[in-house]
């Protein structure tokens, strides 16, 4: 398999974070989100569940 042109990686980053933007955005809007809230730094569990829509993406793309 031949390396990606720099085009079809922006396309496949695209889409992967507009994946997790439309997830994010439904699931911030109502405001409650269980997570670890700690002093310096927080992961929601909806930033977990982002995280999984971006490597879903990514892996469809580009298997191994």
């Amino acid at each position: 398999m031949e390396d990606p042109s720099l085009d079809d990686l922006a396309d496949v980053a695209a889409r992967a974070v507009q994946s997790a933007g439309d997830y994010l955005t439904d699931a911030f809007r109502d405001g409650s989100i269980e997570g670890d809230y700690g002093t310096d730094d927080v992961k929601s569990a909806a930033d977990r569940a982002a995280e999984e829509r971006v490597l879903s993406v990514i892996r469809a793309a580009y298997p191994t």
